[in-house]
């Protein structure tokens, strides 16, 4: 759980050219608190909409960039409510999104939900539903996760590299296991 400290998501994603509709690629929520990473319906053959939101239920920070279909892309989502309570969205290492809007949650606590992965469930961005309408059609690969606002130096230094135990990284998927399954 995130909680009151600062955290940035990374992933590596593949869309293929014939994607449609709105799919969650990476998602922890508890009711109506929990962070989102989704594709946005209405997105094209060449090009696809590509979200994080953090929600609460009375507030939400989102930030969206394009990405192009039918390559992998490297995504940063980071947030640090200490420093600016924006979201930012780095593509393939360079920033490309700052939400418009700021909110320093206190925490964002999720408890014990799990993190789901390619598929998710509606969450609410103050006035409109966001309902998934189909499980990811995608490929993701290295997703990790940090208990720290990442810069760009650091998101850069390790784009294309495994990354290694450090305190920070509390969650990390490979995805080069070619089958098996994860029971806890």
């Amino acid at each position: 759980d995130p909680k009151a400290d600062p955290y940035t998501v990374e992933f590596y994603l593949y869309l293929p050219p014939h994607g449609a509709g709105s799919q969650i690629i990476f998602q922890k929520k508890s009711g109506t608190v929990g962070v989102s990473a989704y594709i946005k319906s209405g997105s094209s053959s060449s090009v696809a909409e590509v979200a994080w939101a953090i929600h609460s239920g009375s507030a939400n920070v989102v930030v969206s960039a394009s990405i192009p279909r039918g390559e992998f892309v490297h995504i940063a989502n980071v947030y640090d409510r200490a420093d600016s309570g924006r979201a930012l969205l780095y593509v393939d290492g360079d920033l490309s999104a700052t939400s418009t809007s700021a909110y320093q949650f206190e925490s964002v606590l999720t408890y014990n939900a799990p993190v789901t992965i390619g598929s998710g469930s509606s969450f609410v961005l103050g006035s409109t539903t966001v309902t998934p309408n189909r499980t990811l059609e995608a490929s993701l690969d290295e997703l990790r996760v940090f208990r720290e606002a990442r810069n760009e130096e650091q998101i850069r230094k390790f784009l294309n590299r495994n990354v290694y135990a450090q305190d920070n990284l509390i969650l990390y998927y490979k995805f080069n296991e070619p089958t098996g399954s994860l029971s806890g």
